[in-house]
C-alpha cells in the first residue's frame, strides 16, 4: 500500500526482516449509504474510483482502474444508481476524477497525456470523444464548474516552485484569464464548487492539519472554517449542507450564504452522520453526496480485518541472490 504522496508503507530490520502492507485497498463494492450508514451495492467489485453523482442524482460517473492503485487511472463509465447497468464513457485507460457540467450533458476529467494530466471533456454518454479543455505545466487534477456553468475551478500540482498544490480558476471561454485563487505555501485542495454563487469548499494544510475552509472565488476574499479538529474531502450540494470525513466518520454542517458578497455565511457546528470503512485518500475527494444530500457514493474496503501485515524474512539475501543472478 502507498499513501496519497506515495510512500510505502513498509519498514527493514538490519537482521533482514522486511515488514509491509500489501496494495490490496483498490477494489472494492460501489455502495449507496444513506445517511444513517446503511448501504447497499450499487455494483460488483472492481476497482472503482472517484464516484460522482450526476446533477439529476439517478446517475453517477466513476472511473474503473486499469491497474495502477497509486493513481487510479483507468476508463471513465456511466452508472445507473437503481440498476447498476454501466456504459462506457471513455477508453483511453489514463482516465479519472470525473465532474459533471451542471447541465449534466457532459464530464470534466483529468487524463494523461504527454506525460502529464490535461482537462479533457466528454459526451456524459461516451457518444461524442473526448477533447482538451486545459493543459497546464504543472497539470490539471480535481475541476468543477460554478453553478452558472461560466467559471472553471481546478487544482493545479506545481511542483519546485515553493506552492505546492494551488487552486486557479477563469471563464470557461477566456483561457487567459486564469488567475490563482488560493496560492500559497500550503498545500490546498480536495474543492467542491458550491451549488450557487462564486462559493467554494476546499481543504488546506495552513493550521498544520488538514481542514475544510470555505471563501468565495474572488481574489483576497476571506476564508471561514467548517472543520473543527480536522476533515477532509469536502462534498457540497443543493440541500445547503457540507459533508466531509474524517477518519472513518462523515460529518456534516449547514451552510446559510448571505444575500451579498459583504455577507458573512452561517456555517453550524458539524455533526457526525454514521462511521463506517471506505476507501480514501484524504487528499481528494473519492466518494460523493447525492445532490439532495440524503445518500453518498463511497466504495467498499476489501474486506472487514483491516490490511493485512506482510512479514519477509531473509530479505536481503533473497535480494542479494537475485541481484547476483541478473548480473550473470
Amino acid at each position: 500500500m502507498s499513501s496519497s504522496t506515495s510512500s510505502a508503507h513498509f519498514d527493514l530490520s538490519r537482521t533482514g526482516l522486511l515488514v509491509y502492507l500489501p496494495a490490496s485497498g483498490s477494489i472494492g463494492d460501489l455502495m449507496l449509504v444513506d445517511r444513517s450508514g446503511s448501504a447497499r451495492a450499487v455494483a460488483d467489485r472492481r476497482a472503482w474510483h472517484f464516484p460522482r453523482f450526476a446533477p439529476s442524482g439517478s446517475r453517477a460517473a466513476v472511473g474503473i482502474g486499469s491497474g495502477n492503485a497509486n493513481t487510479r487511472e483507468g476508463d471513465l463509465w456511466s452508472v445507473d444508481i437503481a440498476t447498476g447497468v454501466k456504459l462506457r464513457v471513455t477508453s483511453d485507460g489514463s482516465s479519472s476524477r470525473p465532474a459533471w457540467t451542471p447541465d449534466g450533458e457532459s464530464l470534466l476529467f483529468s487524463r494523461r497525456a504527454a506525460g502529464r494530466q490535461v482537462l479533457a471533456r466528454v459526451a456524459g454518454d461516451g457518444t461524442a470523444p473526448p477533447t482538451t479543455l486545459l493543459d497546464q505545466p504543472g497539470g490539471v487534477f480535481e475541476a468543477g464548474l460554478t453553478a452558472d456553468g461560466g467559471t472553471l475551478v481546478w487544482r493545479q500540482d506545481t511542483p519546485g516552485t515553493g506552492t505546492g498544490r494551488d487552486i486557479l480558476a477563469m471563464p470557461v471561454d477566456t483561457p487567459s484569464a486564469a488567475r490563482p485563487v488560493l496560492q500559497t505555501r500550503f498545500d490546498e485542495r480536495g474543492i467542491a464548487v458550491g451549488p450557487v454563487g462564486d462559493w467554494l469548499a476546499y481543504v488546506s494544510n495552513e493550521s498544520g492539519r488538514n481542514e475544510v475552509y470555505l471563501r468565495r472565488l474572488a481574489p483576497g476574499s476571506r476564508r471561514w472554517p467548517i472543520s473543527r479538529n480536522g476533515g477532509t474531502e469536502p462534498r457540497w450540494t443543493r440541500s445547503g449542507e457540507v459533508f466531509f470525513r474524517k477518519a472513518d466518520s462523515v460529518f456534516v454542517a449547514r451552510v446559510a450564504l448571505g444575500a451579498s458578497p459583504t455577507d458573512a455565511p452561517r456555517i453550524a457546528e458539524p455533526t457526525l452522520l454514521f462511521t463506517g470503512r471506505y476507501q480514501m485518500l484524504g487528499f481528494e475527494p473519492t466518494w460523493d453526496a447525492a445532490p439532495d444530500g440524503r445518500t453518498f457514493l463511497m466504495v467498499s474496503t476489501a474486506g472487514d480485518a483491516g490490511p493485512a501485515v506482510m512479514l519477509y524474512a531473509n530479505w536481503i539475501e533473497r535480494w542479494k541472490r537475485a541481484a547476483l543472478g541478473a548480473a550473470r
